[in-house]
């Protein structure tokens, strides 16, 4: 009987864990799609200056400097986001590993920043005062981190932010996820996937929200030196 329900929950993790993936990924190919497509039109202006010269006609340094620019920065900023998304996939190596909680997290959310930005809520994270190591299953806690804040995003008052801060309390390492809600949330931890994920990793939350702002609270064992 428990090797069914254990065959069973492998199944949901590895069914909702594609589902995580493929929200992190699409929201980060429709970022690449928009790099590529300025990079596009600011050849296709390259190439029009280039045909003015052939013509006669002196292209300022100003111009082809300021297109080389911004050619540039978008470079960067596709390299930038493939690097994290490389980071983020190679969470899924290990069940059980060692890591700075700060790094992971921070990847994740700028992975999601597009995601909140279209809902207009700004993402921040707060860095602790020290490194926090935890030895976990790294996919399921940002998974974790992102069923919360993929929940709290449209119950979110625009134009306002949703923080997360780090922190340590004892043995546990504290993540904390704070907003300003519209009056339409739900207690997030009803889901239970997200229960079974939480106790995955040998974590546990708790809940508190009033008129005006939300907390969900994640504790995670902080592994003995």
């Amino acid at each position: 009987m428990n090797s069914d329900i254990n065959k069973k929950l492998q199944e949901q993790f590895l069914y909702q864990g594609l589902g995580f993936c493929g929200a992190i990924t699409a929201s980060v190919t429709h970022e690449l799609n928009n790099i590529l497509g300025t990079i596009d039109q600011l050849s296709g202006l390259l190439e029009d200056l280039a045909l003015t010269l052939t013509q006669g006609d002196v292209a300022t340094g100003n111009q082809l400097t300021a297109i080389s620019d911004r050619i540039f920065k978008q470079t960067a900023r596709g390299m930038t986001l493939v690097k994290r998304l490389n980071t983020f996939a190679h969470f899924r190596d290990d069940v059980a590993a060692k890591f700075d909680i700060y790094d992971a997290v921070e990847n994740l959310l700028a992975l999601m920043k597009r995601l909140a930005l279209l809902k207009k809520v700004e993402l921040i994270l707060t860095k602790p005062a020290e490194e926090i190591i935890v030895k976990t299953n790294p996919f399921s806690l940002l998974e974790i981190i992102f069923l919360a804040i993929n929940r709290i995003l449209p119950c979110t008052k625009k134009e306002t932010v949703i923080e997360v801060v780090l922190s340590k309390q004892n043995s546990d390492a504290v993540i904390t996820i704070k907003s300003m809600h519209d009056g339409t949330l739900t207690r997030l931890s009803d889901g239970g996937y997200l229960r079974s994920l939480i106790s995955h990793i040998s974590g546990n939350t708790k809940e508190s929200f009033d008129d005006v702002y939300y907390n969900f609270e994640l504790k995670v064992p902080i592994p003995e030196r």
